[in-house]
């Protein structure tokens, strides 16, 4: 279960990248700024996630935070930088709660 989460999780970045249509503003997080791009999926859902100023992920969340996945903790991993935690949640309670203790990128 948790590999899949993993990868729905890095799908949600790939998707906020790649798709055309999102609009960039701003929003606030915790009492702070952070820049919120937010677009429609192809299924209908709503989807924003805000990024803070050093360009991590620190939240999205899916048609109006039914559904909502937070990333903090962010540590370095090789080359790259990975959330230490994720947390699912399903209208407002914790699902899930993945502590990431270390990374492997494969490729291919």
């Amino acid at each position: 279960m948790a590999k899949q989460f993993i990868k729905s999780a890095i799908a949600a970045v790939i998707v906020l990248v790649a798709c055309p249509l999102a609009e960039a503003g701003t929003g606030t997080l915790y009492g702070e700024d952070y820049t919120l791009v937010s677009f429609t999926s192809s299924d209908g859902h709503r989807v924003e996630a805000y990024i803070d100023d050093e360009g991590s992920l620190e939240r999205v969340r899916i048609d109006g935070g039914s559904v909502e996945f937070n990333y903090m903790f962010y540590e370095s991993f090789d080359d790259f930088s990975f959330p230490g935690m994720i947390i699912r949640k399903h209208d407002g309670k914790p699902d899930l709660i993945l502590s990431v203790k270390d990374v492997e990128m494969t490729i291919g």
